[in-house]
């Protein structure tokens, strides 16, 4: 079964882009490969997790906890602003549905989903299907550039 990923562009400040796919199948090295990209949130509901509307909004909700900490993660590398990162997680189903965080449909107790980092970028990441995107990251490129 696929792993899916949830891909998050944001600049320094807040998220601003998000989308999602999952990789068919990995290399025997461990690299992903043939992603498929969905079109809409509620495409990736359904093929992640069988429409839950809930597990969904769960692994956002724990990738959005991720995104301030990374932040403060790339501000202690340097004393220049970061002006757009782009942070990718991958997300996991742990259990068995609903989408909150005290437990499963079983009564298990947890969060029905797993999210982990997968890959951190300052800028370095295309910005296909996001129509705001070159606006929005090259605004906030242009906003840190060093004055004189």
């Amino acid at each position: 079964m696929p792993m899916h990923s949830q891909c998050v562009r944001c600049t320094i400040r807040r998220v601003q882009y998000q989308y999602y796919c999952n990789y068919q199948r990995r290399t025997e090295s461990g690299c992903f490969q043939d992603w498929q990209y969905y079109d809409s949130r509620c495409d990736a509901a359904d093929a992640w997790c069988g429409g839950d509307q809930a597990l969904l909004a769960e692994a956002e909700a724990q990738a959005h906890r991720l995104v301030p900490v990374w932040q403060r993660w790339f501000r202690t590398l340097s004393t220049e602003p970061i002006p757009a990162l782009r942070m990718d997680f991958l997300v996991e189903r742990a259990g068995g549905g609903t989408g909150e965080e005290g437990g499963d449909k079983q009564g298990g107790a947890g969060p029905s989903v797993a999210v982990t980092t997968l890959e951190l970028t300052e800028l370095g990441f295309s910005m296909f299907g996001w129509k705001g995107g070159p606006d929005c990251v090259f605004k906030a490129v242009a906003m840190n550039l060093p004055m004189g």
